[in-house]
């Protein structure tokens, strides 16, 4: 709990310095909430090297990186602190994404859903 605590002051008074206040209160939510996932549900992900697991565990990333570089570009005439907010705002709701799917199938194998999964297009 401290430690989402100190996550939501640093990422509040980056989008303020960065950008605005609304902004910095968006921030502070996301990454508010993506630290305590994380830390919540940091345990079910697979410790393995391979690949066809990891790969899961990163592929969330890309499609952020794409988003959050296109808020950067100078294109869209968007000021460098806002654009750097806004980057940040979109990394953190990916971040927040991948760790609800995470505590979402976590919390459905503790309590034995009976949802039938779609394993390689048979179900298990």
């Amino acid at each position: 709990m401290v430690v989402s605590a100190a996550v939501v002051l640093v990422a509040g008074a980056a989008g303020y310095a960065l950008a605005d206040p609304l902004l910095a209160l968006a921030l502070a939510l996301v990454y508010g909430v993506a630290s305590w996932l994380t830390i919540g549900y940091s345990d079910a992900l697979p410790d393995t090297d391979d690949w066809q697991v990891a790969k899961w565990n990163s592929a969330w990333l890309v499609p952020a990186i794409f988003a959050g570089n296109a808020a950067m570009n100078n294109t869209f005439d968007v000021p460098l602190g806002l654009g750097i907010s806004q980057m940040l705002l979109i990394y953190g709701a990916a971040w927040v994404g991948y760790f609800v799917a995470v505590a979402q199938l976590t919390e459905a194998k503790r309590v034995g859903s009976d949802s039938d999964a779609v394993v390689d297009g048979k179900k298990t």
